[in-house]
């Protein structure tokens, strides 16, 4: 199975409140992800988007053997 980024049709990058929702966490506790860094997000206009692979590769490397 593809990434969710590589999927045909899927978005790049999608809401912060989309994000949230897609990690089952509250946007408290994203904003603070995306504060540490450990998330990555944009700014295009006066919107916050947080690119897919962003979320993909954090859960990647959350990820306990």
């Amino acid at each position: 199975m593809l990434p969710l980024a590589e999927e045909k049709g899927s978005p790049l990058a999608v809401s912060d409140r989309e994000a949230a929702r897609l990690l089952g966490i509250g946007k408290t506790k994203l904003r603070e992800l995306l504060k540490s860094g450990r998330i990555q997000s944009a700014r295009i206009g006066g919107r916050l988007v947080v690119p897919v692979a962003s979320i993909e590769r954090f859960l990647r490397e959350s990820i306990t053997p």
